[in-house]
């Protein structure tokens, strides 16, 4: 409970700058003066509000400092308070791993905005680039597959092979195969050992490392900036615990206590460069792009005709 207040307290001081308080006021209290200088009475008292406004500017640099002590402090205190959040999110997956069904894995997704998850398509789909190879981690509880098809080779990766099975089965046999389906496991140490490195142009993951706690996102971190060709993207949404909203959901065991500022701090670690983030005020997921230092390149130089569409869709288009 202290950790979510303190967050909340630091969200709230967050939204106000002393600067513009600052210099908003400075420019009303300016035409205040230059009325007074246009005037020209050499008046006693208009020497003393000179000084009083030297004063005001003054009192503005005090407060600053001591505004920007106190985030300092609440920093500190968040700090503190972080350990159990982190330990709890660790014990609480893995116990999940154990627990939890498939039916519940593809059904355990936090929810969004409808202009959020446009958002976050129409970045995928920006990043999708035919002349290049793609991965999506966890893609049977996401709608990422259907917009990343014209990608080849494109790699699916996730822990339960029945997982892999619900994104792939609503498309033909003939693109099936075209698919590279792997199954990690977690506790190996090695996650991604079976695939490409230096090959992967886009690698996407929705609703996955929400729920993954920062150990484990760390592991992730540092094995995908290998399998990314220089100048490819790693695109990821998290349970921003940056924000209080993320902190309830973590505190309710439904997804991992993982900081925004935490998790960019170990991309840049293991040497990918922070190049796009999205959030939207008052939801807890945070969208988050790592670009691999390098520029993107490829030799492939022809496109495939046909257009890829789910089994589903197909056949209610031969209907109408």
């Amino acid at each position: 409970m202290k950790l979510r207040q303190l967050i909340a307290y630091r969200n709230a001081l967050q939204r106000y700058s002393v600067s513009d308080v600052r210099t908003d006021a400075n420019m009303s209290l300016q035409r205040i003066m230059h009325e007074i200088d246009m005037a020209r009475f050499d008046l006693p008292a208009e020497a003393v509000l000179e000084q009083n406004l030297d004063t005001i500017n003054s009192a503005f640099g005090v407060f600053q400092r001591s505004l920007e002590q106190l985030k300092l402090q609440i920093n500190q205190e968040i700090k503190t308070e972080e350990a159990s959040a982190y330990a709890q999110s660790l014990t609480g997956y893995q116990e999940a791993s154990l627990q939890i069904s498939v039916e519940q894995l593809l059904n355990r997704r936090t929810h969004v905005s409808e202009q959020t998850n446009k958002i976050i398509l129409d970045r995928v789909k920006y990043h999708s680039d035919w002349r290049y190879p793609g991965l999506i981690f966890s893609p049977g509880a996401n709608d990422l597959l259907d917009h990343m098809v014209s990608l080849d080779p494109l790699y699916l990766v996730d822990t339960v092979p029945e997982l892999l099975d619900a994104a792939v089965e609503k498309f033909n046999m003939q693109y099936q195969n075209r698919l590279c389906c792997y199954v990690v496991d977690e506790n190996h140490s090695e996650l991604l050992l079976s695939l490409p490195d230096d090959q992967i142009s886009v690698c996407a993951a929705v609703d996955f490392f929400n729920f993954r706690p920062m150990p484990v996102i760390i592991r992730y971190l540092e094995e995908t900036i290998k399998k990314l060709r220089p100048g490819g993207t790693l695109c990821m949404t998290i349970n921003d615990c940056d924000h209080v909203s993320a902190v309830l959901l973590a505190e309710k065991g439904f997804a991992s206590y993982t900081p925004g500022s935490a998790v960019i701090d170990a991309a840049e670690d293991v040497g990918l460069e922070l190049s796009y983030q999205y959030h939207c005020d008052g939801e807890p997921v945070t969208w988050l792009e790592f670009r691999r230092p390098g520029r993107l390149t490829t030799l492939r130089g022809g496109q495939t005709l046909a257009k890829i569409i789910p089994k589903q869709l197909a056949r209610s288009q031969q209907i109408l």
